[in-house]
């Protein structure tokens, strides 16, 4: 006669309990990243800052463990490094870094174009156009920022393309390590509407290698911008 099959017994309590403790964990290292990276992008974390674990902790309420870990998430984006001697500290973007964010950023937004050429709608045209005038209409650099990523973040998702926009977020997150916007240049505002608007009338041709270029374009004078500002602030971060 086959055997009895016995009825699979419950998780030891210790190992239920290890279970949870470490999904615990798992969302105080989501909490702790989160908090981070939303302070760089505000700009209350900037270039160069130490990061302690023990004071992350103690502002945060929680263990050094989640702390540990979320950094350990933030060194591999790159947003903090480890410096000799001092230990972690927000990433500081050299020139060479800069020009390598925006080369690659370059190739992603100019992709995310192309494809999104292939896939735009009348309505999304309409949205695009209404945020291309939000952002030459903003009152202050931040606020044009703002409506520019908005802008970007839209192109993306008339992509149709899953794995574009996570890529692009992060290397957002990056930029967002660098101190005030390109709008901080005279001028700028009015050639970033002449930029966009040349994206958006490429995708309403329907014309991907047009829209490619447009966007690709629009992001290299951002980073020639980007230089521009890191030069007349330090000589030194020119590296």
């Amino acid at each position: 006669m086959p055997k009895s099959v016995s009825e699979p017994r419950a998780l030891p309590r210790k190992a239920v309990a290890d279970r949870k403790s470490r999904a615990d964990d798992v969302s105080r290292t989501d909490y702790v990243f989160q908090y981070v990276r939303d302070a760089i992008q505000k700009g209350e974390l900037r270039q160069g800052m130490r990061l302690r674990e023990e004071d992350l902790a103690d502002l945060l309420g929680v263990s050094r463990t989640p702390v540990r870990e979320a950094l350990g998430r933030l060194v591999a984006r790159g947003l903090v490094e480890l410096a000799p001697g001092r230990g972690l500290m927000i990433a500081q973007l050299t020139s060479t870094k800069i020009i390598e964010l925006y080369s690659l950023r370059a190739i992603l937004e100019g992709a995310a174009a192309r494809f999104a050429a292939e896939h735009v709608s009348p309505t999304e045209i309409k949205i695009l156009r209404q945020m291309v005038e939000q952002c030459f209409d903003a009152a202050t650099p931040a606020e044009a920022a703002a409506w520019n990523l908005q802008f970007h973040r839209m192109i993306f998702e008339v992509a149709r393309n899953r794995y574009l926009l996570p890529a692009v977020l992060d290397l957002h997150d990056s930029v967002s390590l660098l101190p005030g916007t390109v709008f901080d240049t005279p001028g700028r505002k009015d050639t970033v509407l002449r930029e966009h608007t040349a994206i958006v009338d490429a995708l309403e041709r329907r014309d991907p290698q047009a829209a490619e270029i447009a966007g690709r374009d629009h992001v290299l004078a951002s980073k020639d911008i980007r230089m521009m500002q890191l030069f007349s602030r330090s000589p030194e971060g020119m590296k």
